[in-house]
């Protein structure tokens, strides 16, 4: 170990000599070198910062090891075999969702090209109603139960994650109208209001749609599904609010009880029945992949949940 410290020391220093330091001339030259110069320092830093915590692993699972009433080997091997047998299984699911996905993909695109159709038809039927008086009554319901169904087409396309994509802006206001646009419906059946604070509707995220609808879509589905168990004199409000970098999503519902909270981003946990378990799970996971993390919070009625940008990129 004290060699692999003292090569990975011998390498840094190697490779923070060869960086070609910033030298003064005009003004904007020298602006750009120092960004290239401070860009590459930092990915040196993080690399062996990557390397030495490998080192520090290392260390520990040899201390696990050898000291007094650590596992045996055969006991370890037992462990590595169980966790195999929970990634693979947790592997599985995630390709179902994945084909899940694809298959959507392919239906989207039929359902836009029979809707682009329908529209056509529907134009034709609103010509014949103006000459036929009869009609316009039959057109006017037509009309309206295809406008319903375009808005939810319309509601698909903040999700589509395509090969190529670009950052967009993304403005509390415009999740919050989501939500209530997408669950119309269940809000009105379970008599839910989605409340927004100022300080969420202005708030503006650069990222992927893709990326953030889907929490709050889960977070959301949850959230109607146990209103829906309460009875009908309960409180029932969801909840968008920002503090600072943080946003908060939160309910006025059942809550999350302490003996449970450590697991509600595992992998196929769920309370919910038929639940697939799976949704918090992911959520987290791709907001990780996006420099974001989810974590519960502390309220005293219901569940709350902070979605934060990651200390590292801010």
């Amino acid at each position: 170990m004290e060699k692999a410290i003292n090569a990975e020391s011998k390498s840094f220093r190697e490779a923070l000599e060869a960086l070609r330091w910033p030298v003064f001339s005009s003004n904007a030259e020298w602006l750009r070198d120092q960004a290239n110069f401070e860009s590459e320092v930092d990915e040196l830093t993080h690399n062996s910062q990557q390397s030495l915590r490998r080192i520090c692993n290392q260390i520990a699972a040899n201390r696990l090891v050898f000291s007094p009433g650590a596992a045996t080997p055969t006991e370890l091997a037992a462990a590595a075999d169980a966790e195999i047998l929970e990634l693979r299984a947790q592997a599985d699911d995630q390709l179902e969702f994945v084909q899940l996905g694809m298959a959507l993909a392919v239906v989207d695109h039929e359902f836009r090209t029979t809707i682009s159709s329908f529209r056509s038809d529907v134009r034709r039927v609103g010509e014949w109603a103006k000459l036929n008086p009869p009609m316009r009554s039959l057109y006017e319901d037509l009309r309206r139960d295809f406008d319903h169904l375009d808005s939810y087409l319309t509601l698909l396309t903040p999700l589509q994650r395509r090969i190529r994509r670009t950052k967009t802006t993304i403005k509390g206001a415009s999740i919050a109208r989501f939500l209530e646009e997408l669950f119309r419906g269940r809000l009105e059946e379970t008599k839910t209001k989605i409340a927004a604070t100022k300080t969420f509707r202005s708030v503006e995220i650069e990222g992927y749609t893709s990326t953030f609808y889907p929490v709050f879509i889960n977070l959301a589905d949850n959230s109607l599904y146990w209103f829906s168990r309460m009875n009908a004199e309960s409180n029932r409000r969801i909840e968008l609010d920002a503090r600072g970098q943080v946003l908060v999503y939160s309910d006025t519902g059942l809550g999350i009880s302490s003996d449970i909270a450590g697991r509600v981003f595992d992998f196929g946990f769920t309370t919910r029945p038929g639940g697939s378990g799976l949704g918090l799970a992911i959520a987290r996971q791709v907001l990780e992949r996006a420099g974001w993390s989810i974590e519960l919070g502390k309220r005293d009625q219901g569940a709350e949940f902070l979605i934060a940008l990651q200390e590292s990129n801010l």
